[in-house]
């Protein structure tokens, strides 16, 4: 298994920067690692996104795939 480098944006990107690699199976074990890296992120309400497509459930990682972890949106 290879890591799959992350994209943050927003508020997210200041916490964590832009230059994250993690090496983990599913969206659930992401959240968790990224969460003991970054307890700030445990406060915050944020979306992960793999190949461009919002995630709400676990969801497994492949090799390669695109991550982004995205702030709250909002809207007017």
């Amino acid at each position: 298994m290879t890591s799959n480098s992350i994209i943050a944006f927003g508020q997210i990107a200041e916490i964590v920067g832009n230059n994250l690699s993690i090496d983990t199976p599913d969206t659930d074990s992401l959240k968790k690692i990224l969460e003991k890296m970054f307890p700030q992120l445990q406060s915050l309400r944020y979306q992960i996104a793999i190949n461009k497509e919002i995630i709400s459930t676990n969801t497994e990682i492949s090799e390669g795939a695109q991550i982004a972890l995205l702030p709250p949106f909002s809207g007017g």
